[in-house]
């Protein structure tokens, strides 16, 4: 018994981290911007993404972010042991609040891929203790950074 909680729970955590298998919640978290580029400390070797996500403020305490991953040059996903899925959190932009409710939050971080990325995300919003996602329809967002665009599922 206790075997096949420890499997069912390992489920669960990974289900709940990736998270790609809720319902989408556009009017609580949504996609504002995308832009990427090639720069930072690698000297030029590098790409850079930075991504605007728009909140409903439900209360004070929050964390805000993406969860993604590189993917190959034909932009399919590669083996899970070749690119997991990472964690990169948000920081709320100062003023941002507006008369809806509403406040932005940015995600930045460079990448170690080369400066060429595919990667394909989703977005997230922990807020007393529910955790929303936003994964384009279940399709999750992909973006080309050597074409600095989003690529249609």
């Amino acid at each position: 018994m206790k075997f096949s909680l420890s499997i069912l729970f390992l489920v669960f955590t990974l289900s709940a981290q990736t998270g790609f298998s809720q319902t989408n919640n556009d009017h609580i978290i949504s996609l504002k911007q995308v832009t990427g580029g090639v720069g930072g400390s690698c000297l030029g070797m590098c790409g850079y993404f930075t991504a605007e996500i728009k909140v409903k403020n439900i209360s004070y305490s929050k964390k805000v972010g993406i969860s993604y991953r590189i993917l190959g040059r034909d932009g399919n996903p590669l083996p899970l042991d070749l690119a997991p899925w990472y964690v990169a959190q948000g920081r709320y932009v100062p003023g941002s609040l507006n008369d809806h409710g509403e406040e932005i939050w940015k995600v930045e971080f460079q990448t170690g891929a080369s400066r060429n990325f595919k990667m394909e995300f989703a977005l997230f919003y922990e807020n007393e203790g529910v955790t929303y996602w936003n994964n384009n329809s279940m399709k999750n967002y992909k973006w080309d950074n050597e074409a600095r665009e989003m690529l249609v599922p």
